[in-house]
């Protein structure tokens, strides 16, 4: 991101995810997340293998649910046969809800 002109004080990194939210723990995710004056998108990464041990499903359920401007990049790749099949089926899970939300 660095390479690409992302200015480091605004890029945050949340190694291993974000943990469970219960109420002690929102202020604490909220630190990582800022909204612009100019409303720009919070833009959100996601690098790693794409297989359902990783909770992708999660993020992009959790991702969905967000009420400010943000954008998702998921940089990744499959290993096997139901990796692929996992990836076939997020694609169409937020298909049908991003084709149900307009």
């Amino acid at each position: 991101m660095l390479r690409n002109g992302a200015p480091l004080n605004k890029i945050k990194v949340i190694p291993h995810g974000i943990p469970s939210i219960n109420v002690n723990k929102i202020t604490e995710v909220k630190k990582y997340i800022e909204v612009s004056k100019e409303k720009k998108p919070v833009k959100f990464f996601y690098v790693g293998r794409i297989c359902r041990e990783k909770g992708v499903h999660v993020m992009l359920e959790a991702f969905n649910n967000l009420t400010l401007p943000a954008e998702i990049h998921v940089i990744g790749g499959t290993g096997n046969h139901l990796e692929e099949n996992y990836l076939k089926y997020l694609k169409k899970i937020q298909k049908r809800k991003h084709h149900l939300a307009r």
